[in-house]
């Protein structure tokens, strides 16, 4: 949200802006959508303090009826944000914010992450529903509205897959994932000298099942030692396995430079207390936030630090390009980092 530094995957927002401003500017935008035949609007997990000062839009029965659907006249699909952002999480256990928001209205509700998180939602959904918690009315209008939606963008021929990956789409998404990187700190280590021996330690998703491919290398490992053969790489298993981090330390003690490469690693505590220990082994670190780039500010010791904002394949080819000195990176944050 424009008018909040708090970032909704990590706290719960507020917003005090008077109904009659919302109204005339920071909902302007949502009209225009609406009257242009927008399908889906996704609600945020931030408290508008003039329409429910206890909870937020994702939750609140005074969002979705009363502002969305009367207020804006929407008839389309509600859906929420992820369920187990921060925001949400710190505040209500899965089958609580699942039920919460089927009650208030809202059509579609996403958890995004964790199959044990989905299963309770999904089972509290199911009890509120049999209890009457959520109406018969409201089942009813959310399963219209998306089959409205299915019928409306239904494929009926195959799509045309010539354009991907095409030279044009590559360009555009390399540009893009190079202005998204932000070089936070520099102190002389980014871009990497050629003649000092370099470790990489990575770390894997808090989240993700799935990190690391047979070889036991990620993305940016390979990409990496395509560039620099040389590289010591350690890849940290789910878990931390004691094995690898002292895998890790040894690199790090050994290398001229260590880039730490984090997940979100300050969601976690163990995350965290390898992450330190790795930076004081190492001589000189740069730290590489693939993920939240709150792992910046949870990590102030790091020499050098740069945030990607995604590992996907054209933000990992943008990372090795800044740590390079491809091209000089110029992205900023929206939100506050610390450190």
């Amino acid at each position: 949200m424009g008018n909040t530094a708090i970032d909704t995957h990590v706290a719960l927002p507020s917003i005090d802006t008077p109904l009659e401003d919302l109204i005339d500017a920071d909902l302007l935008p949502y009209r225009a959508v609406i009257e242009a035949g927008v399908a889906s609007i996704m609600t945020t997990h931030t408290i508008f303090a003039a329409l429910d000062p206890a909870l937020p839009a994702t939750l609140s029965p005074n969002i979705v009826p009363t502002l969305l659907r009367g207020i804006l006249g929407f008839d389309g699909v509600a859906m929420t944000d992820c369920l187990e952002m921060g925001a949400i999480t710190a505040h209500h256990a899965p089958a609580e914010s699942a039920a919460l928001a089927a009650a208030a209205g809202v059509d579609l509700i996403l958890f995004s992450h964790t199959r044990e998180v989905q299963e309770e939602a999904y089972r509290g959904l199911i009890e509120a529903a049999r209890s009457g918690r959520i109406s018969e009315e409201n089942r009813v209008e959310s399963l219209r509205r998306i089959q409205a939606m299915k019928q409306a963008y239904a494929i009926t021929e195959p799509p045309n897959l010539d354009a991907i990956r095409s030279a044009a789409h590559i360009e555009t998404v390399t540009a893009a994932a190079q202005a998204g990187i932000q070089l936070v700190r520099a102190q002389g280590v980014v871009p990497l000298p050629d003649h000092v021996s370099v470790a990489l330690v990575e770390f894997p998703s808090i989240h993700d099942s799935v990190v690391f491919d047979a070889t036991g290398q990620t993305g940016l490992a390979a990409r990496l030692l395509a560039r620099r053969p040389d590289t010591t790489v350690v890849a940290l298993s789910r878990g931390l396995p004691e094995q690898d981090v002292e895998k890790a330390l040894d690199a790090a003690r050994s290398a001229g430079v260590t880039i730490l490469a984090t997940r979100s690693v300050h969601l976690s505590p163990e995350h965290m207390r390898v992450a330190n220990a790795v930076l004081s082994a190492a001589h000189i670190s740069v730290l590489v936030a693939l993920r939240n780039p709150y792992d910046v500010g949870a990590l102030p010791d790091a020499d050098a630090a740069l945030c990607s904002f995604g590992g996907a394949e054209p933000q990992l080819d943008a990372v090795i390009g800044a740590l390079l000195g491809d091209y000089v990176p110029t992205g900023s944050a929206s939100v506050t980092l610390g450190g």
